[in-house]
């Protein structure tokens, strides 16, 4: 028979009341008694009724992560569908950070076709399932932070800088300036760089941070040539590459700016004959588990997915305690894996 908080009341000498105001943490309890409160919870062994207290105080005890997508589900797995490689290695840092805490997670996929045209907010903000939420992604329209800031829940935004939450980003100018003075520094003279589609913020801190590099490193010998694909997939990748090469265009160097992207590019070279990586080097702005099995195996910058996820449940929880702080935006480091995909010229 399951322990109940009368049993916790008559055990600690208390009333129900009182045991209820102890579980809520109330300041109007002593100390003495919350300690004796709670050493009789740790005896019986008690778990509070989380659907219970949430009808008292009105939290819900469950934190949300929405998932950012581009377009609809779709369960093909084919070359030009977008998948969410880069947003599972994030979610893979919160569940940790969520150990020895009152809170559960709930997992969304939102459309950002429907966060363009409309102010609607994801299921679990509107049903009010959620205490406060994790957004894997930052494809935000005016109308949806409008609607999102007038319900007044805590926010933290993963992958996207945005004034008007706490957020975690990685520093994309740097990566893509390490990745061309890398690439510049072992004798590359042809060097394009395949970047995501132009919804995405960040394509333009990959911009600026490869044409500083090669501004700085001025070499009228060297040629680039920078491409937006249209979507973040395989075929976009392909597609991309496959124009400039008709133009008569040969790369010594292929940066991507994503797995999906780069393994595009190598299909489309390998199609060609070109050997790899010794007529054409390769590296990625996005380290992740395609790049690691690709043939050959793709060096490039790993951004600490699981790392910036952890930091944006941490935000979060502070803010949940205290939501008088003020905004903050943390940036993670990034660091280099060579796989041997970079050979000297």
């Amino acid at each position: 028979m399951s322990v109940t908080i009368i049993d916790v009341a008559q055990k600690a000498g208390v009333s129900k009341s009182t045991v209820s105001l102890v579980l809520q943490d109330s300041a109007s309890i002593s100390p003495e008694t919350k300690k004796k409160v709670r050493q009789a919870v740790g005896e019986l062994g008690y778990v509070p009724n989380m659907s219970a207290r949430s009808l008292i105080t009105r939290r819900t005890n469950n934190i949300g992560i929405i998932i950012i997508a581009a377009q609809q589900p779709n369960l093909s797995y084919d070359f030009d569908m977008g998948h969410h490689l880069y947003q599972s290695d994030i979610l893979d840092g919160i569940p940790p950070k969520m150990e020895n805490t009152e809170y559960g997670l709930l997992l969304e996929q939102y459309c950002v076709s429907t966060l363009d045209m409309t102010g609607n907010l994801p299921n679990c903000i509107q049903n009010k399932r959620v205490d406060g939420v994790i957004f894997l992604g930052g494809l935000f329209s005016d109308a949806f932070i409008k609607s999102l800031k007038a319900t007044g829940i805590p926010v933290a935004v993963v992958g996207s800088s945005n004034e008007n939450f706490d957020c975690v980003i990685t520093d994309h100018y740097r990566s893509a300036f390490e990745m061309t003075e890398r690439l510049l520094n072992t004798g590359h003279k042809r060097i394009c760089f395949l970047d995501c589609p132009t919804r995405y913020s960040s394509y333009l801190s990959h911009k600026q941070g490869f044409e500083t590099c090669l501004l700085q490193n001025r070499d009228d010998s060297v040629l680039s040539w920078y491409v937006n694909s249209l979507r973040n997939t395989g075929q976009s990748g392909y597609e991309a590459l496959k124009d400039l090469w008709q133009q008569g265009i040969r790369p010594d160097a292929v940066i991507g700016a994503n797995g999906m992207i780069m393994m595009g590019a190598v299909r489309f070279l390998a199609e060609t004959g070109v050997r790899l990586p010794q007529d054409i080097s390769l590296i990625v702005h996005e380290d992740s588990i395609l790049t690691s099995y690709a043939v050959p195996p793709i060096s490039g910058m790993n951004v600490q997915k699981e790392l910036m996820g952890g930091k944006a449940c941490e935000l979060l929880l502070q803010r949940l305690e205290d939501p008088t702080l003020a905004r903050r935006c943390l940036i993670t480091p990034s660091y280099y894996v060579d796989r041997g995909s970079v050979l000297p010229r």
